[in-house]
């Protein structure tokens, strides 16, 4: 059975959305470099991009349900939108045509807290955001779970996905520095035997 499932009555708040993605992955990309972190800047970037590719492997074996099918408290709008076109349009045998108006996927791990703990890894470098920073990534956690969008696992997972993506960006970016400070080999042709002088 072929069809088209649409969404006609999800709000478009997800740039109005206190946990919105989209801030925080800007903020470090334009601040670092104009602090003459540069390096920092390439290694948040790295971190994100491969932090990006665990979470939607992850999410792919074992995709997600919101805590309130499990404690049955009443879901948000978005909640329940995010329920019926992700989950159910998902297991039907229609085609399913999602609204970008979404607030989020829910995903195990929670990328909204890998997003935010890079983004405070990065900042803290700049000394008048450091607190800021973190602060508001901690309090962006906490909120993935007081809003109803994550379990705890979902947070602690992010840790662990923050943990080896910022691990291989540094293990890279250090060993594509240590190549380009090794000296190159320059193979050079044997010097022809010098002719014997005749006394």
């Amino acid at each position: 059975q072929s069809g088209e499932l649409r969404n006609e009555e999800t709000p478009s708040t997800c740039d109005d959305c206190p946990h919105a993605p989209g801030r925080r992955l800007i903020l470090p990309i334009f601040v670092l470099p104009m602090r003459g972190l540069e390096r920092v800047g390439q290694r948040y970037v790295l971190s994100v991009s491969v932090a990006a590719i665990l979470t939607a492997g992850i999410f792919a074996l074992f995709p997600a349900i919101g805590p309130w099918t499990v404690y049955s408290f009443k879901p948000t709008i978005e909640q329940a939108t995010y329920h019926r076109y992700f989950v159910d349009a998902l297991r039907s045998q229609v085609t399913a045509d999602v609204s970008y108006g979404l607030s989020g996927v829910v995903t195990f791990p929670s990328f909204h807290c890998v997003l935010a703990i890079l983004s405070g890894i990065a900042m803290w470098r700049v000394p008048y955001l450091r607190y800021v920073v973190a602060a508001i990534s901690a309090g962006i956690c906490v909120s993935t779970m007081t809003t109803g969008w994550h379990y705890l696992t979902d947070a602690l997972g992010a840790v662990l996905v923050v943990l080896v993506a910022h691990s291989v960006a540094h293990y890279a970016l250090n060993t594509k520095d240590a190549s380009a400070l090794k000296p190159s080999t320059v193979v050079s042709e044997p010097e022809p035997y010098a002719e014997e002088v005749k006394s």
